[in-house]
């Protein structure tokens, strides 16, 4: 909980999780990631996230982040959600500074407003 995943430049490909596995590329969870300058490409997640799903779960909010300044997703492909980036729950800070984002493939059809990127924020009230 609470680590840091900095990428400078490389590749992360054709990698794959298997049944309701999330982020065939990155998977993680109460982190925060940064990318630059590289490539996460034909990666396959079954659930959510085929090359990235980021999740808040357990530390506070602003201890979760995706940073990503010119990098490049493609190919990625997912069964369900966020081919290329999916985000579960709020996260402090999310973005993208320049890079591509590009050729997202679902393995079955799904609204194409979730194939790019997919963010689901929720909440947990209890009384």
């Amino acid at each position: 909980m609470g680590s840091t995943l900095t990428i400078n430049g490389g590749e992360i490909s054709n990698n794959s999780v298997g049944s309701y596995g999330d982020g065939g590329g990155i998977n993680a969870h109460d982190s925060v990631v940064v990318i630059k300058d590289a490539e996460i490409i034909d990666n396959t997640g079954d659930n959510l996230g085929g090359g990235i799903n980021i999740m808040q779960r357990e530390c506070p909010e602003d201890k979760t982040k995706l940073i990503i300044n010119n990098g490049t997703i493609k190919g990625n492909r997912v069964r369900n959600f966020g081919a290329g980036i999916a985000i579960q729950r709020k996260i402090s800070e999310f973005t993208i500074t320049g890079g591509v984002l590009l050729k997202i493939r679902l393995m079955y059809q799904v609204a194409a407003i979730k194939a790019a990127v997919y963010i689901v924020l929720t909440e947990t009230h209890s009384q």
